[in-house]
């Protein structure tokens, strides 16, 4: 009895050292409530910034925006992949908001009207780029580089964005997501960019498991129509991944080949030896 109480002692401690973890680049900033004008109530949000970050510095960091906080393996996975590809100059160090959701709340946040009245997707999206966005730019030093994380209905939200924000947005990681509702296809309205003028290069990724690899296929051929180079876009399937396997799965290549291109001139710049103000300037300007 005594062996067996030990034994769940230990489980128990373990179990709160996985969770409670240090990162190697990040430190936890703050966790607060805010309120919501767009949404009606309260959200739940974490800052997480980097080692170099301090209040009231001129230094402006991208902007990476995580959905589902309340997921706490997958939440916590993706914060350690970010903390890990930081560390290895495979990114750069960002500011991390994550965004928690309440179940009586999260099906309706992701929901647009046009598949039901009650839907508040349109809130939400005021929410984070006329409430949220410029509080992490006011308050936590962001930069206009913005990189959405999300699951299943948050998938297929940060998907939807792609049309409506696609200028106020540079990177898009869906993780399982499903891409129709009633009155809503998110391939149609993917399609229609091709007519749509892009100021910057935007990028999207998306994995789908086991659960709607029908989905997978049509998004597939929907982005083989887009021919704008500066619209970045390919998906993965994992044909016998579970629903809540993708985002383990997907985040470490999709992050490393959206920032592989900022760690490739990262890599010149530190490994410059002509000390060429000319160059040096070419670089910074190419990083940034």
């Amino acid at each position: 009895m005594k062996k067996q109480l030990f034994t769940l002692i230990i489980c128990c401690f373990s179990f709160n050292l996985y969770w409670a973890q240090d990162y190697e680049h990040y430190r936890k900033l703050i966790d607060t409530t805010i309120h919501s004008s767009c949404l009606g109530y309260e959200k739940r949000i974490t800052v997480t910034v980097p080692y170099e970050w301090q209040a009231g510095s001129q230094n402006k960091f991208p902007l990476i925006i995580v959905f589902d906080q309340q997921n706490k393996r997958s939440h916590q996975y993706i914060l350690q992949t970010i903390d890990y590809l930081t560390s290895n100059q495979q990114m750069p160090a960002s500011i991390i908001l994550s965004i928690e959701s309440e179940q009586q709340y999260r099906y309706l946040e992701t929901l647009h009207k046009a598949s039901d009245s009650a839907g508040k997707a349109f809130e939400n999206e005021r929410f984070l780029f006329e409430e949220l966005i410029p509080l992490a730019e006011r308050s936590f030093n962001a930069s206009s580089f913005r990189l959405f994380i999300g699951h299943s209905r948050y998938g297929y939200f940060t998907t939807s964005l792609l049309k409506s924000r696609i200028n106020q947005l540079n990177a898009v990681i869906s993780l399982s997501p499903f891409f129709t509702q009633n009155n809503v296809n998110l391939m149609d309205s993917l399609a229609s960019l091709q007519h749509t003028e892009f100021t910057n290069t935007n990028y999207y990724r998306y994995a789908i498991g086991n659960d709607y690899p029908a989905d997978f296929y049509a998004m597939d051929s929907t982005l083989k129509t887009i021919t704008i180079p500066t619209f970045n876009a390919s998906g993965q399937l994992f044909i016998q991944a579970d629903h809540n396997a993708t985002p383990g799965l997907m985040i470490a290549p999709a992050l490393y080949e959206i920032f592989e291109f900022w760690s490739e001139r990262q890599t010149d710049f530190m490994r410059d030896t002509t000390n060429s103000l000319n160059y040096c300037t070419q670089l910074e300007e190419e990083i940034t």
